[in-house]
């Protein structure tokens, strides 16, 4: 009868261990499909610094209510010449503008493709467009984009928004940096994207 009772107990504690090992390998294979989604938005402030012998400033403000959804950029930039400029996000976060932004590097493309327009299905995750000042040297920023993300491992969190002199040309125009950079020109403008608190 012992032998029994013990045999019994040991299939159990066998059955358990199969089970949590089970347990562990789908969690680890498909992870989004096991975890909550978050249920607080996210909100993130960027802080524009002019390069040398340029003027322009502004805050962009970056909102996300679920990771599943769009982001909002929003803001205000002043000191811009009139007409259409580039407006990107680049790989890596910079320490003010003072290197002519240089070190923000190319676009964010965790992806590897060429650069084309915010509204195309293979594009950089940074390519957002153009932004577009008025005769005030004015442009209000907003857009909502649905590849940004503020979350997991493409966040663009301590990434940079750079600003340029020129149009973008959407990988359009067919000069040699069309499907790079969009022939957007000089880097006017920068800042890093941080974390911040929804009331910032």
């Amino acid at each position: 009868m012992g032998k029994c009772v013990a045999y019994v107990a040991a299939a159990v504690v066998c059955l358990g261990i199969g089970a949590l090992t089970a347990g562990l390998i789908v969690w680890y294979t498909y992870p989004q499909e096991n975890s909550s989604l978050p249920s607080e938005s996210r909100t993130a402030k960027c802080h524009l610094a002019p390069t040398t012998g340029n003027t322009v400033e502004g805050t962009i403000t970056l909102h996300q209510r679920l990771p599943t959804e769009k982001v909002n950029v929003s803001g205000v930039i002043t000191g811009l010449k009139e007409g259409k400029h580039g407006f990107h996000v680049h790989e890596w976060g910079v320490m003010g503008a003072a290197n002519g932004c240089k070190d923000a590097a190319g676009h964010y493309n965790p992806g590897g493709f060429n650069h084309a327009g915010p509204n195309d299905t293979e594009r950089h995750v940074g390519d957002l467009g153009n932004i577009e000042s008025g005769q005030d040297q004015t442009a209000v920023v907003q857009i909502e984009d649905h590849v940004l993300t503020l979350w997991g491992l493409r966040s663009v969190v301590g990434r940079a928004i750079v600003v340029h002199a020129d149009e973008d040309d959407l990988g359009r125009g067919g000069h040699s940096d069309s499907l790079t950079t969009g022939h957007a020109g000089a880097r006017v403008a920068c800042c890093t994207i941080y974390l911040a608190p929804e009331d910032a």
